[in-house]
Parts: structure tokens; C-alpha cells; sequence
């Protein structure tokens, strides 16, 4: 997740229970993503809010987090004992196979060509090597479910206004293809009949 993005922390703020507060969050987070150098320039600033001293416990008790190593003593900052959850990946992340398939089954099914001589041709706008699809897929979302809803929304607006896809899957994925939609989308173009040549 881009912590950037205002929305999507709002929305993932949103997902968990009360309890679950920006400090919490930001724990969560931390420890999903083993950074324990901003958890340490984080715990350090005397100018943020502290930590409530049982944090860790009750992200425990709430399921988010286990303690991967029980026996070891704990001092309230050693952050790298601790893993998150199920409970937690299934909130914030999506498996690379499962986030691939529902592009491709949300995707649409041609691209419209405009041949040399005028006419067209339409081509499967799906063909792709699934491995290597949820590979390439992945590498941009990076296991983010939210970013991953983001596109299929984008995609099925689009296909609400554009009878067939601007480019084939691949080339899709790899361009980023979900912004030129985005942008199609917010210029309010809805002549289905709109050609792509690719």
C-alpha cells in the first residue's frame, strides 16, 4: 500500500474494527511490512502520539498479530517477533493467481482493429500465459487488494461505455492501462464505437 494515499487508508481504516485506530494501523502495517527502522524513528519521536503500552497485546487479543517468538523476553520495540495474521492478509492483500484471474475474466473479450483498407477485425483481447499474466500483474499491485479493486472497478465502468478493450490484456497490464480508462472515463467519452489500434 502507498501510505500516500489518502483514500486508501481511509478505506482500509475503514475495514477494521474500532479498535483498530491510525496508531494501530500503522503497527499493523509495520509489521506486515518488517520496517522496523520506521517503527524505531517512529517510537523515538517524543512529539507523536505514544503508543498505548499494551498495543502489541491487543492486536493480539483482536487477531491481527501472533508473536512468533513466545519465549524471548519483549521491551515494547522489537517489532520483527511479531507476524501478522490471516485475518490481517485477507483484509489488505490478494494472492497474485486469484487477482490475475478476475482481471482477465472482468476484462473485455476483443480489441476492434482498423485495417489498412478500412475495414476491421477484432482480436482476442485475453490472450495471455496465465502464469506469466499473474506474474506481471503482481509486480505492479504488489499483493494490494484495494489497488486491485480500484482496476476491476475501472475496468467494468469501462465497459459500461466501450464496446471493446483499448489494448490486449498484456499490454494492459504492463502500461498501466487502468489509468488510460480512468481517463477516458472522467472525460466523459461515451461513444462505444471508439476504434484502438494497437
Amino acid at each position: 500500500m502507498n501510505i500516500h494515499e489518502l483514500d486508501k487508508f481511509t478505506e482500509y481504516i475503514c475495514r477494521f474494527e474500532p479498535e483498530i485506530d491510525p496508531n494501530a494501523f500503522y503497527v499493523l502495517m509495520i509489521v506486515y511490512r518488517k520496517d522496523v527502522k520506521s517503527f524505531t524513528k517512529y517510537f523515538n519521536n517524543k512529539k507523536k502520539v505514544p503508543l498505548k503500552e499494551n498495543q502489541f497485546e491487543e492486536l493480539i487479543t483482536l487477531g491481527y498479530i501472533y508473536n512468533a517468538f513466545p519465549d524471548r523476553n519483549y521491551h515494547g520495540k522489537e517489532i520483527e517477533y511479531f507476524n501478522v495474521t490471516d485475518k490481517f492478509l485477507k483484509l489488505v492483500s490478494i494472492d497474485a493467481d486469484d487477482a490475475f484471474d478476475e482481471l482477465r475474466n472482468s476484462y473485455p473479450s476483443f480489441v476492434e482493429l482498423k485495417m489498412q483498407d478500412g475495414s476491421k477485425d477484432l482480436k482476442d483481447a485475453k490472450s495471455m500465459n496465465v502464469l506469466t499474466g499473474a506474474t506481471i500483474y503482481n509486480d505492479i499491485i504488489k499483493n494490494d487488494r484495494l489497488l486491485h479493486f480500484k482496476i476491476i472497478e475501472i475496468v467494468e465502468a469501462y465497459k459500461l461505455k466501450f464496446i471493446y478493450a483499448p489494448k490486449g490484456l498484456e499490454r494492459f497490464i504492463k502500461e498501466k492501462g487502468w489509468e488510460f480508462m480512468e481517463e477516458q472515463l472522467k472525460s466523459n467519452k461515451n461513444n462505444k464505437d471508439t476504434i484502438r489500434i494497437i
